[in-house]
């Protein structure tokens, strides 16, 4: 079933007041586009990746070499999503992330919405953007 705005009530699961820049273990999903089975399929209850999501792995593991302070625990790539572990010590909002735009934003209500260097918005920004890329790079259709 499509969302749909007037039966579904979404709602954040964040914490209003946590920042997540903070050095913390991050438990994320992560669900491929109309929750298309891109990356694999299941085969005897055993996940065979495609090239996409052998591509989506690769990108996963190369997480820490693009954020530094950043460490990978387990993860799983799934037909249709991936599940992982991101571990942000606490050092990660020290360092400078060459991914993010350096310009200082005139507008204040803007730059309260800007993501955070390091943050974990940023570091799952870039890694779907990098799977994307690769995506359209070696002509899979839909991306």
């Amino acid at each position: 079933m499509k969302y749909n705005p007037k039966i579904h009530h979404r709602r954040s699961i964040r914490l209003p007041h946590w920042d997540y820049s903070w050095g913390w273990w991050y438990y994320v999903t992560i669900v491929v586009r109309d929750r298309r089975c891109d990356f694999g399929r299941v085969e005897n209850d055993v996940v065979v990746l495609s090239e996409l999501g052998l591509a989506a792995d690769e990108c996963w593991k190369q997480i820490p070499q693009h954020h530094a302070g950043v460490e990978l625990d387990d993860y799983v790539i799934m037909p249709n999503h991936v599940h992982g572990i991101l571990i942000l010590n606490d050092d990660v909002r020290r360092v400078v992330q060459l991914n993010v735009p350096m310009k200082k934003v005139k507008n204040k209500a803007m730059q309260a919405l800007s993501p955070k260097k390091g943050s974990l918005s940023v570091i799952l920004r870039t890694f779907k953007a990098a799977v994307t890329t690769w995506a359209r790079e070696n002509h899979h259709e839909r991306f």
